[in-house]
């Protein structure tokens, strides 16, 4: 146990800091504003160099995903894009234009839909705000793997002072 308190004193961990809900408890937001004491031990190694070295791996991992994310959008919004292009070809359009809000793109204003079909679409727009939730919790989390910080063990654990 000794032991283990003594490589703790001279070893060095990434912490990782939290993630809060947003001003409109809506969304996740990292909040590297709050005490070292409240962030979350991702690892302890032994040197400063080896601490950075996994924060930068991290960093590459994020941004990866990023990227993936960012073209899996892209490749549905395309998709999106090919099929109200082939339905719009298949029937006549209305002559109302949509405005492009997100609300109105649901189709949640239109007042000549059913009660059925406005519920539907209340339903899509439900599922579309819990999958942004979603979305945002998992991004404000792998926001805050690289905004995470190497620390020597001191600077949180100090040591007694010697008599």
């Amino acid at each position: 146990m000794v032991d283990a308190l003594i490589m703790l004193a001279a070893g060095w961990l990434l912490l990782i800091p939290p993630i809060k809900k947003d001003s409109n408890n809506l969304f996740f937001e990292v909040d590297t504003t709050r005490p070292l004491s409240e962030w979350r031990q991702h690892s302890a190694f032994d040197t400063a160099k080896e601490c950075e070295a996994k924060k930068e791996y991290l960093r590459t991992n994020y941004f990866e995903y990023a990227i993936r994310q960012k073209q899996s959008q892209e490749t549905k919004s395309k998709g999106e894009q090919n099929k109200n292009a082939s339905e719009s070809n298949d029937k006549k359009v209305s002559e109302k234009q949509p405005t492009g809000g997100f609300v109105d793109d649901l189709g949640l204003l239109d007042e000549s839909s059913t009660k059925e079909t406005s519920e539907e679409r209340w339903k899509a727009f439900d599922k579309a705000i819990h999958e942004l939730k979603r979305q945002s919790e998992l991004d404000a989390s792998m926001l805050a793997s690289i905004s995470g910080r190497c620390l020597p063990t001191d600077v949180l654990f100090p040591s007694s002072p010697k008599k």
